[in-house]
């Protein structure tokens, strides 16, 4: 309902320029994060607004962009000079926030990625003008923790140019492709993904998984460490593949457009990028019913897991944010009965592949995502 009104409420800025000015504060690298904040970044730029980048760990990782996202965004860093009246957007997390210039219009950009955040972030983000989160979870679960400021939804977004249906795959496969795109934490549950294909498919099936992470060599490891533990029942594995290559932008879509389904088991999640990336390209997708996932995912638009309760983690990826938090339990069990239910329903599950990305082409684009963070940046009351 949030999400319509503002639609409602910024239509009338669909054909008009904003006179504004925003410091964007982020990060620059292969991250989830930094293709969030350059994703809106790029949205609002699209209705005018001038930006100055600041990249919180100073120099650009240019390895993950591409030559014209490069250029683009070196142009960014210089494009003015901003001051102590500007609006100033931090998406980096509060923790961060020590050594940053002050402003007296701070915006902060932030998710979390389960429930309970940490009360030095809400204390931190009390004294902002307004709060923006991915998702309805991230919403409710910071008001519930004591957040007072202003707090509003405006959803992650894509470049509908570069995530289309009608890009051209980068490889081509004769097994039919499972892809997992993440970084490599605990959170996104690799090892239960791993041994439920593993443990359930052998090198008879007509079936791969592709895995695309940050850390190949501890990726590679844990894989040995599983057949390892599973030497004494089998040896007859189904194949799995660790991709090296680094992709830029648009050598990522084609990468996802490659494959038969992308499946995230992950714990818990803000929003989660590469499932909402795939419906656009109309790849079927297999997701966790969990945070902020629940922006694109319901039953007739993708393959859900459903968590098998919660658990508390003592220590979750070694991030004291994350010391004794809730996280859904997502099992090997689960993982591996939602693989099967995509290779025995293959005509159901591109149907739903349509709907999703139907669905996502009139949610979340750049134009639309845009206005709506337009809209908002429009409300601030601003001290000068």
């Amino acid at each position: 309902m949030m999400l319509d009104r503002l639609k409602m409420e910024t239509s009338s800025l669909v054909h008009r320029d904003i006179s504004m000015y925003v410091n964007y504060i982020c990060f620059a690298n292969c991250s989830g994060y930094s293709q969030a904040s350059l994703d809106y970044i790029k949205s609002i730029e699209r209705r005018g607004v001038s930006v100055n980048l600041s990249v919180i760990h100073k120099k650009i990782i240019e390895s993950s962009f591409s030559k014209k996202d490069l250029q683009w965004m070196r142009g960014l860093v210089n494009s003015f000079v901003p001051d102590y009246n500007c609006i100033q957007i931090r998406h980096i997390i509060p923790p961060r926030w020590n050594r940053l210039d002050s402003s007296k219009n701070i915006v902060a950009m932030s998710t979390f990625e389960t429930f309970d955040p940490p009360m030095d972030w809400i204390k931190k983000m009390n004294s902002t003008k307004m709060c923006i989160f991915p998702s309805d979870f991230n919403v409710k679960t910071f008001k519930a923790a004591g957040l007072t400021a202003p707090a509003v939804k405006i959803p992650h977004c894509f470049n509908p140019k570069v995530w289309h249906k009608d890009v051209c795959k980068l490889d081509n496969y004769d097994k039919f492709s499972f892809l997992c795109v993440g970084t490599w934490r605990q959170r996104k549950n690799w090892k239960n993904l791993i041994k439920g294909f593993l443990n359930n498919f052998n090198n008879k099936d007509n079936v791969q998984l592709v895995i695309k992470t940050d850390k190949t060599s501890l990726c590679n490891q844990e894989i040995k460490k599983i057949k390892h533990l599973l030497s004494s029942i089998r040896r007859d594995w189904p194949e799995i593949i660790v991709e090296t290559r680094v992709f830029d932008e648009i050598g990522m879509s084609r990468f996802i457009k490659s494959h038969d389904c992308l499946i995230s088991a992950s714990l818990g999640e803000g929003f989660c990028l590469p499932p909402m990336q795939a419906m656009a390209l109309g790849v079927p997708v297999i997701v966790s019913n969990v945070g902020g996932c629940r922006e694109y995912s319901r039953d007739d638009r993708c393959t859900i897991i459903e968590p098998r309760g919660h658990e508390i983690i003592k220590v979750m990826d070694n991030l004291p944010q994350f010391k004794n938090k809730k996280w859904a339990r997502i099992t090997e069990e689960g993982i591996y009965l939602a693989m099967k239910q995509v290779l025995e329903n293959k005509n159901k599950i591109q149907h739903k592949a349509e709907m999703a990305n139907e669905f996502v082409n009139n949610n979340f684009t750049y134009d639309i995502i845009g206005n709506l963070l337009c809209g908002v940046l429009m409300e601030i009351d601003l001290d000068f």
